[in-house]
């Protein structure tokens, strides 16, 4: 389509006027090392961004994830024992959170869906 998320997600923070700090997140968090004057915020939603994926998939192999930047690392003065230590707190969290957030769909009876209820 020539766009992707970021892209689009920063033409809405900007439609919205969102601060430029959340502006240059959106836009750069998979490329950190393009940010211009947010380097430091852009590098940890960058980093984020892998934690999440690794919790999500519930793995703490880095590779499984997208590639950390080594600037990204730099900005957030980070390394890679810090980050796993990162990502094995996301897991903890989000093992606590995630049954919050997905509700099993209920299931709706056939005579009440024709009957519009």
């Amino acid at each position: 389509m020539g766009f992707d998320h970021g892209a689009v997600g920063v033409a809405l923070a900007r439609n919205w006027a969102l601060p430029r700090s959340l502006q240059e997140c959106i836009q750069f968090h998979h490329e950190p090392d393009r940010a211009e004057m947010f380097p430091i915020e852009v590098a940890t939603v960058h980093i984020a961004n892998s934690a999440a994926v690794l919790a999500e998939i519930g793995s703490t192999d880095l590779s499984d994830a997208p590639a950390i930047s080594a600037g990204a690392l730099r900005a957030a003065k980070l390394d890679s024992t810090s980050v796993m230590e990162i990502v094995l707190q996301t897991q903890e969290s989000a093992q606590e959170i995630l049954p919050l957030l997905i509700a099993a769909p209920r299931a709706v009876p056939a005579t009440a869906a024709v009957r519009g209820m």
